[in-house]
């Protein structure tokens, strides 16, 4: 279904809820899981939001050899590690950064933090990094 010439809209109270259950809720994207909340259907990219509630929660190392990650933070710290190299990337509140393709790292967050996410195109090619 095209979605030309209208609004879509998800409400700030639907988002919250659906955060307050899952650490990962997507908003936009050519999505296989079902999301507790509806997004809107779009091929070329996902937009989300990822919610860190404990402290040292972490992302696996990993890497994508095609999407690139746009990523805003909303609140908190997050920290960034190159798996191959060691060298740290720190981002707080405020923050924009991009990950491109092909760099693995690993995520270590603050509790409370949020970040907005953006990634492109809208494809599920993580690949698990065997330390």
């Amino acid at each position: 279904m095209k979605n030309n010439g209208k609004f879509i809209s998800i409400n700030n109270q639907s988002i919250n809820e659906a955060l307050e259950k899952t650490s990962r809720q997507y908003l936009v994207g050519n999505l296989k899981l079902p999301q507790l909340i509806q997004h809107i259907d779009e091929s070329d990219l996902e937009i989300g939001i990822s919610y860190y509630k404990e402290d040292n929660s972490y992302e696996s190392a990993h890497w994508h050899p095609v999407q690139k990650e746009f990523q805003y933070v909303l609140s908190g710290r997050t920290v960034y590690t190159n798996a191959v190299t060691g060298e740290k990337y720190e981002y707080k509140e405020g923050d924009f950064y991009a990950i491109y393709p092909e760099i693995c790292y690993k995520q270590v967050s603050d509790a409370g933090t949020k970040i907005l996410f953006i990634k492109t195109p809208s494809v599920d090619d993580k690949v698990d990094w065997e330390m």
